[in-house]
């Protein structure tokens, strides 16, 4: 019986799963679960070197000179990454997470006056432009107000804006409201941050914690507290005239650059 050398069977396993788990998780943009798609093109390269590596081990699954009768179970070590997202089949972050992550509401900086209900336009102004880059159109649109709202306020003061997310809730929330979020990477998950902007709404639309909508409104400002031990601080809100109920996106994330 001709021998076998098993250990480089076992390693030449490992390497052609591992490179057609990473060629899956491209192809069904899974990947974006974990990184930004500025950095997809090293997973490209990585598995390029993947090939190499099988290419190599191909001319050692004959050579029995080295082998050894001993199997070496060191390989399961490498699979762990592999079988763990396969059981545990990890989705975006969502509401729940934010919990335990907070969440970054941009205040105003200065104290500027509010125009009278007759000065408010009804155009939909995007007063600092972001660049697509890697946003879906939606998140683009998020992020100008996000933006406007940081950087220009008084410019996007009394302007009406049509932005999509999720809905966060807090404890300290008066009746009706909530702030639209999405979630911000920069480089991976591991780096995510919540980000959203305060939003009242008065018509009775049952507010439901992580419910993906589309929301119009004029953005208004509010002396905003906390807790009772916080200080008030100057913030945007969004005075909500229309909301509806939208599909999970497929990229939830909206990157900076």
């Amino acid at each position: 019986m001709k021998k076998v050398n098993i250990n480089a069977w076992m390693w030449f396993f490992v390497l052609i799963v591992y490179c057609v788990f990473m060629i899956h998780l491209i192809v069904s943009n899974r990947i974006l679960l974990f990184i930004h798609p500025k950095m997809i093109k090293y997973i490209a390269f990585t598995i390029i070197v993947f090939i190499i590596l099988i290419s190599r081990q191909i001319i050692q699954l004959n050579n029995i000179k080295n082998s050894s009768n001993k199997l070496d179970l060191s390989f399961l070590i490498f699979m762990l990454p592999v079988i763990l997202t396969v059981i545990v089949n990890p989705n975006q972050l969502n509401a729940k997470t934010a919990v335990n992550k907070g969440i970054n509401i941009p205040s105003v900086s200065q104290q500027l006056e509010v125009p009278d209900e007759t000065e408010k336009s009804e155009e939909l102004v995007q007063p600092i432009q972001v660049e697509v880059g890697y946003n879906t159109q939606e998140g683009k649109d998020f992020l100008d107000v996000i933006e406007g709202i940081s950087n220009d306020f008084e410019n996007v003061l009394g302007t009406k804006v049509e932005i999509s997310g999720f809905i966060f809730l807090q404890e300290d929330f008066n009746e009706g409201q909530f702030v639209i979020s999405r979630y911000m990477m920069n480089c991976c998950a591991a780096d995510v941050q919540l980000i959203g902007v305060l939003c009242k709404y008065s018509d009775d639309y049952p507010l439901v914690a992580n419910e993906w909508i589309k929301i119009s409104g004029i953005v208004d400002q509010i002396m905003y507290k906390g807790s009772s031990d916080e200080e008030e601080i100057e913030m945007a809100q969004i005075i909500v005239s229309e909301v509806e109920g939208i599909i999970i996106p497929d990229d939830q994330y909206v990157y900076p650059y």
